[in-house]
């Protein structure tokens, strides 16, 4: 009975997916006009995302955390000194790749275009395990973890390797990222892959759960490289998420996307706020790219379902967690990082996506983000908001500012379109 009714779920399932395609509309499947409204301007006006992205955060790293061979510091003390971390991992090195690119976009200073190089060519090299694959983390003398990288720390390889080949156009890591795609991260677009050939059966039954913030991040890094590289097939794969992620996760959450589903893709309970915000940003960059925009009904939901429930009503900023069973809040804490994707998920949507509703909020939270978060003393960001840190010269430590590059570069974008 139980394999019946497995069965029977599977089909109801295929079949909501396949018609859920199907009806899309003909001008549903035209890419969105990208226009920025005056409203958002004026918003954007006040921003000079230069020197908060370069002057600010990344010649701090730039100065501090470069070795010679190419490794790169994964953090550094509060007072931009040399932490005690030793290892750096496929994260840490990927997102500085990403830094360093966008300092570079926007300084265009040959340092940064150095250090990107250095730094691409240590991943490549220094990153491989032996007895293939990747391992995690990697020491400044080439010393090894013996533990394999896991599908998040593939994802921030392949999105900062699609940025060091966009800035240098070295077609090594090209290669490197799109061999990643193929030999590291097929486990992730398996389940995706079926569901875009209406095979809900294939999925369920070949299923062993999601880890969607693995699988958000590589919808980042594939929408990075397909841009950089115009390949169709990474195209293919990038769609292929947004819609595995839309039509088959959401509708199981109320709306969320949860950050966990077991092997019958039944939703865990733990919603991060965040994350909401940073899918809704990545499937309207989707659309800007060719997704059919239709898929905006999606992520305009996500937006306004954290915004509702999800902000501080007295100090301002962005909280953890909810249950999303009972859409309680279950972590007040605010991280540095759900901050930048909230700031930059509402600057993008009041700018591109028609909703100068969100004025008020987007003038509100930075103001309360920007009070409570930089660091006066010494620069950049602190990783929690300042009422909850115990400040020294060494802590908090700060770690690679890819969630600040990111909505600086956002910044810069839109003022770009705009002028």
């Amino acid at each position: 009975m139980v394999r019946i009714a497995i069965a029977i779920a599977a089909v109801l399932a295929a079949l909501s997916l396949i018609f859920g395609y199907l009806l899309l509309r003909p001008d549903d499947m035209a890419p969105a006009p990208v226009t920025l409204s005056n409203a958002a301007a004026t918003t954007l006006a006040g921003i000079d995302p230069k020197t908060a992205l370069v002057t600010d955060n990344a010649r701090h790293w730039l100065d501090k955390a470069v070795a010679e061979n190419g490794f790169y510091a994964p953090a550094l003390n509060r007072d931009w000194s040399p932490s005690d971390e030793k290892y750096a991992s496929l994260v840490t090195q990927g997102r500085l790749l990403y830094v360093f690119a966008s300092a570079y976009d926007q300084s265009q200073d040959q340092r940064y275009l150095t250090a990107l190089k250095s730094g691409a060519d240590f991943l490549v090299k220094d990153f491989r395990d032996p007895n293939g694959g990747w391992v995690d983390g990697v020491t400044i003398d080439g010393q090894k973890t013996e533990t394999k990288a896991n599908d998040y720390d593939i994802a921030a390889a392949i999105f900062g390797l699609a940025h060091a080949y966009g800035a240098n156009r070295d077609k090594r890591y090209l290669k490197a990222a799109m061999d990643m795609v193929a030999n590291d991260a097929s486990g992730m677009l398996m389940l995706p892959r079926l569901a875009a050939q209406g095979d809900m059966e294939g999925v369920m039954a070949m299923s062993t759960g999601v880890n969607t913030n693995a699988l958000m991040h590589l919808l980042e890094a594939l929408l990075a490289l397909h841009d950089k590289s115009g390949d169709e097939q990474i195209w293919q794969d990038a769609e292929a998420v947004a819609k595995f992620a839309t039509k088959v996760l959401m509708p199981a959450t109320g709306g969320f996307i949860a950050e966990n589903y077991d092997l019958s893709l039944k939703p865990g309970t733990v919603i991060d706020l965040g994350h909401q915000l940073e899918w809704a940003f990545f499937l309207s960059r989707a659309v800007e790219a060719g997704l059919a925009p239709v898929f905006l009904e999606n992520a305009n939901r996500l937006v306004d379902k954290t915004l509702a429930l999800g902000i501080d009503p007295d100090q301002g900023g962005l909280w953890g967690e909810i249950n999303g069973s009972t859409e309680a809040v279950t972590d007040k804490s605010k991280i540095w990082w759900r901050q930048t994707e909230m700031l930059r998920t509402l600057l993008h949507f009041q700018a591109l996506r028609g909703r100068d509703d969100l004025a008020p909020v987007v003038k509100t939270q930075w103001a309360a983000v920007m009070a409570a978060f930089l660091d006066t003393e010494y620069g950049g960001w602190l990783s929690h908001d300042k009422a909850s840190l115990t400040l020294t010269t060494t802590a908090p430590i700060k770690r690679p500012p890819y969630h600040e590059a990111g909505l600086y570069a956002e910044i810069a974008r839109l003022k770009m379109l705009h002028d």
